[in-house]
């Protein structure tokens, strides 16, 4: 046999093999390193996408022409595979890039020594260059369990590690005895709510925020050993919970002065089963604060204020987009094409300020009313109060208002928005905002457990109530969103079935006219796009 055949087929397997530990390293690290939540994902993407079944194929009828001797045909068909996959993992969209941090290193590296023991050993065991091609195509058609498998390999590394790291952490924080830490968890809200504390508390204190959405237990680690300084008087730490437990530990380092519950809501059903589940979840930010920390919790959701936990704590405020007993409120919400202005008045009912701010939506209202309470908590007058609301810049990709001169339409981005009380409220500011048509794009919501299909079917007709136009990205998945929207009389020919978001912008880009208005509602994580 041409030895330069099996060279070309290595090369190629290599490639491969690089692109799919890549890939595969990016969905563990969407799922937090977890075995489980990798599991759940992988059984979504197999079910979810038909090129997966085109792959296998591609790579058992490689293996069968090399088998039989037709090496030429097999290097010519798994050359156009590897390119293909190539092209898809280069320029495949990505909401949450990989982050090379030490862990995924580590991960690459585990990968590769595994790959290569177990090539090594088929070739030791065979001395055929032969069998060691099919072996490397065998590796490649069975490529996740080798990222399961390695993953679990390294966990008493990383957990050993991870400890190492945690320690640090708590000493830093020790030493910083004159710091006010003000932690940050609900369903939904969390990361607004931590742009806009953060931007009101910068006018008189020197303030750190957790950056992007590090707001895992390593995530917030990391930003104390790395970012925060002598100088910071403030530090918000976001908390994010998909389980029971995931905020206890991230309490448990930082022992929170100010704990901020923002809501309590169907979110992560698939991980916390019930949402019993998610009320424990999200309370363990009261539970395992500091010793009489304050707890600032938003009145709107009868879940907090249900909680045994909430019920029980005497240093406690309330805060809701309606007028309630002994709580603050906001009233007499407008909308401009500045953004948005409406009224506070504190717990007393007494009017405290009126806003201004570029960021528009119900719930962005509220969380601005969640960092008011928390300034004035700290005695912040409210000149600063007033300057930092002002100072606000919409999150990127929530309710982020855009004006489109090349087809002189308003977008409405909201693409990281993923609930139902969300997708509500950004429905409620479609309909209030002027424009000629209304049109929405949306792949629907997902992690929401056996209410996932009911939930997305009152979405439908929700939609039906405002938009024009209904553009469903993932036919199968939105199913139960058009047939909400025809229960409600939605014109059939208005629903438009795409396949991916790329398709779904290019449908907008064609059919919009001068003066609509286009909704983004929402664009699943990565783990869900392919």
């Amino acid at each position: 046999m041409n030895i330069a055949l099996p060279l070309v087929m290595g090369i190629l397997a290599l490639l491969v093999l690089t692109q799919k530990t890549r890939y595969f390293a990016h969905m563990l690290q969407q799922n937090a390193y977890r075995n489980s939540r990798y599991i759940r994902w992988y059984k979504s993407y197999r079910s979810k996408r038909k090129g997966m079944y085109i792959e296998l194929l591609t790579l058992a009828v490689t293996g069968g022409l090399w088998s039989y001797g037709y090496h030429y045909a097999a290097v010519a068909l798994f050359f156009l595979y590897s390119i293909a996959l190539l092209i898809r993992l280069t320029y495949r969209s990505q909401k949450k890039p990989l982050v090379v941090t030490h862990r995924v290193k580590r991960l690459f590296g585990g990968i590769t020594i595994v790959l290569a023991l177990t090539i090594s050993l088929v070739f030791a065991m065979t001395q055929n260059v032969h069998y060691t091609v099919i072996a490397a195509l065998t590796l490649i058609l069975f490529f996740p369990l080798f990222g399961l498998l390695t993953n679990t390999l390294l966990n008493p590394v990383e957990k050993s590690i991870a400890q190492t790291y945690i320690k640090d952490a708590k000493r830093i924080l020790s030493l910083k005895k004159n710091l006010t830490i003000i932690a940050i968890t609900g369903s939904y809200g969390k990361t607004s709510t931590k742009h806009f504390l953060h931007t009101i508390l910068n006018q008189q204190y020197t303030t750190l925020m957790t950056p992007g959405s590090h707001n895992t237990t390593m995530g917030v680690v990391r930003t104390i050993r790395e970012r925060l300084k002598p100088i910071h008087e403030v530090f918000i730490v976001e908390m994010g919970a998909r389980q029971q437990g995931d905020v206890k530990e991230i309490s448990e380092i930082v022992h929170q002065d100010i704990s901020i519950l923002t809501a309590i809501g169907p979110q992560h059903l698939e991980t916390f089963k019930r949402i019993e589940n998610v009320q424990k979840g999200k309370c363990e930010i009261i539970t395992y604060a500091k010793p009489n920390a304050l707890a600032v919790l938003n009145a709107d959701y009868e879940l907090i204020g249900d909680a045994e936990i909430v019920k029980n704590k005497e240093n406690k405020i309330f805060y809701s987009l309606h007028k309630k007993d002994n709580g603050w409120s906001i009233d007499n919400i407008a909308y401009t094409e500045a953004g948005m202005s409406f009224d506070v008045f504190d717990a007393t009912g007494a009017f405290y300020l009126k806003a201004h701010t570029r960021v528009i939506g119900e719930y962005n209202a509220s969380n601005i009313l969640a960092a008011i309470v928390v300034a004035s908590a700290l005695g912040m007058k409210k000149s600063k109060i007033l300057q930092g609301i002002q100072s606000i810049q919409p999150v990127k990709y929530r309710l982020e208002l855009i004006r489109r001169k090349d087809l002189n339409i308003t977008v409405i981005n909201d693409v990281y928005n993923a609930n139902p009380k969300g997708a509500k409220m950004a429905l409620n500011v479609l309909a209030k905002i002027k424009g000629q048509k209304k049109h929405i794009v949306t792949p629907g919501m997902i992690e929401l457990g056996d209410q996932q299909f009911e939930l997305n079917y009152q979405f439908g007709k929700q939609i039906a109530q405002v938009c024009d136009t209904a553009v469903l990205v993932g036919p199968k998945q939105t199913q139960p969103i058009r047939e909400g929207l025809l229960a409600e009389g939605f014109p059939e020919e208005k629903i438009i079935s795409a396949t991916n978001f790329s398709e779904a912008l290019t449908f907008i880009n064609t059919h919009v006219e001068p003066g609509d208005v286009v909704l983004y509602e929402n664009d699943l994580l990565d783990t869900y796009n392919e």
